[in-house]
């Protein structure tokens, strides 16, 4: 393959990414894709196995800017709860409970009273709340082993699949 069959090999794959990367892909733009191109099997599956390479290096790099933003938002949560105390330890120590600047409004306002419980165990039964059971639900390893053993259960079925493994 020279250069210039690399170069429109990698667009092809390129627009068939899009495809695929779409939130609703069309099906028959994939499938046109995919008979365009005019290679040999196996170098249409090499193709797509880098693509999902591709693909699943693209969504692990988001993933991790998605946790490092969600780390960077918790600290920022931790620093506004600081923030906060001091606003609230220097409003204290001055004994006001109000302040105004040329921003802001500050106060301090009681809270209601807040139940704390110490120890759950001494608490007398009328004070706990008595849940109903969960409902029944299927024991899907229960069922698996009486089909494979062969004996029937009404309303359920042994149903095999294929799964793809690229290494």
């Amino acid at each position: 393959m020279n250069i210039f069959e690399a170069f429109e090999v990698a667009a092809e794959i390129r627009v068939l990414g899009e495809h695929l990367r779409a939130e609703q892909p069309d099906q028959q733009a994939i499938d046109d894709t995919l008979e365009g191109l005019a290679w040999p099997l196996d170098e249409k599956l090499e193709s797509l196995a880098k693509l999902r390479r591709m693909l699943m290096a693209s969504r692990d790099a988001r993933l991790e800017r998605a946790h490092s933003l969600f780390r960077m938002a918790e600290q920022d949560d931790a620093a506004i709860a600081r923030t906060e105390s001091l606003i609230q330890s220097l409003l204290q120590a001055s004994g006001r409970d109000r302040a105004q600047t040329a921003l802001f409004s500050i106060a301090l306002y009681r809270k209601p009273a807040a139940v704390v419980i110490e120890d759950e165990g001494c608490l007398p039964s009328e004070y706990m709340r008595h849940p109903a059971p969960p409902a029944p639900a299927p024991d899907k390893r229960a069922i698996l082993v009486a089909l494979k053993a062969g004996r029937p259960v009404p309303g359920a079925h042994l149903e095999e699949g294929v799964r793809l493994s690229i290494k």
